[in-house]
């Protein structure tokens, strides 16, 4: 039997022109719809209500109904002790660090059989990709991994595929793969991975891979100085502000509730001008007070206002 070529270039045309009326009906990258962040959301709620979110996510974490949860916004806030003071009243333990063994005695660390397994883990500062692998391989089974002002791990292009695999709750394995010319010894190029990460960060939210963000739950707790003053007034008879002992050990500065108050008015009045207004802020005053009160000589007239304002970058108006 002959082939029609007629038959067959019309039959070509015909697919090439629905293929066409097909791609039509798609949607290009570049006409993509404007994404409005959901960080706005939260700039209504009160004050107390954005506070929660650190501790609701953790919780949504501990109870397994959610794989990465991301706390972002201003430093100093009480972000971290959110995070932290919720998983510390949980069951779960947190796995002590080498310094820590080492300056444990016999008995505490006989404590330590009695306690179940710890599966907390707080990773802070600088990490490199192989190091965020080696770090979701050894603790790949039922942890929770905070990391605590790690920026690069959001940040660093070959880490956010390492997390983008880890994280990504729409598959029934999550798998992470390490492809190298020189395996080593005892870790392996690729694992399951089934535990959770808390990530804390003074970065906005925009500044994370897009891919990354979307496999977590996230708030963006960006307090208005009114705002900051509200929350830090709201806890101020429950700050403690400490300072160092010979032995290099935090010891409680003790003031009575008034002057705490005094020091708190008085630096509250520059709030919009300040670059960072948080606990630390005011705790550091608490600091400068007690300093210039012990060591009333040598100061050259200079009170503990001028001592403290001094120390602090401004917003340029």
């Amino acid at each position: 039997m002959a082939i029609d070529q007629k038959s067959i270039a019309a039959l070509r045309a015909a697919i090439k022109n629905k293929t066409k009326d097909y791609d039509k009906e798609l949607l290009k990258i570049e006409d993509e719809k404007q994404i409005i962040d959901n960080t706005n959301k939260f700039d209504s709620l009160e004050v107390a209500t954005k506070m929660m979110y650190p501790a609701i996510l953790t919780l949504m974490i501990l109870q397994g109904f959610i794989v990465s949860a991301m706390v972002f916004g201003s430093a100093g806030i009480g972000k971290t002790y959110g995070v932290m003071k919720t998983l510390s009243e949980s069951v779960r333990v947190w796995h002590k660090t080498e310094d820590q063994k080492a300056n444990m005695t016999p008995e505490d660390l006989d404590k330590l059989l009695d306690q179940p397994a710890p599966t907390l883990v707080k990773i802070s500062g600088a990490i490199t990709p192989k190091g965020l692998y080696q770090l979701m391989y050894k603790h790949r089974e039922g942890n929770i991994l905070v990391f605590d002002d790690c920026d690069d791990v959001l940040r660093n292009p070959k880490m956010s595929n390492i997390l983008k695999a880890g994280l990504d709750s729409g598959v029934d394995e999550r798998v992470i793969t390490w492809e190298t010319a020189r395996p080593e010894e005892g870790l392996p190029t690729s694992f399951e991975f089934k535990s959770q990460i808390i990530f804390i960060s003074n970065m906005t939210a925009d500044k994370v891979d897009k891919a990354v963000r979307s496999r977590s739950a996230d708030i963006n707790l960006v307090l208005s100085p009114d705002e900051a003053y509200e929350h830090i007034g709201n806890l101020l008879q429950f700050i403690d502000t400490t300072r160092l002992n010979e032995k290099g050990e935090p010891v409680l500065i003790e003031l009575s509730e008034k002057i705490n108050k005094e020091i708190f008015k008085t630096i509250s009045e520059h709030r919009y001008t300040l670059a960072e207004y948080s606990f630390r802020t005011f705790k550091q005053a608490v600091g400068i007070y007690v300093f210039c009160k012990e060591n009333p000589d040598g100061l050259n007239g200079l009170t503990w206002f001028d001592l403290w304002h001094s120390q602090q970058d401004e917003i340029k108006q």
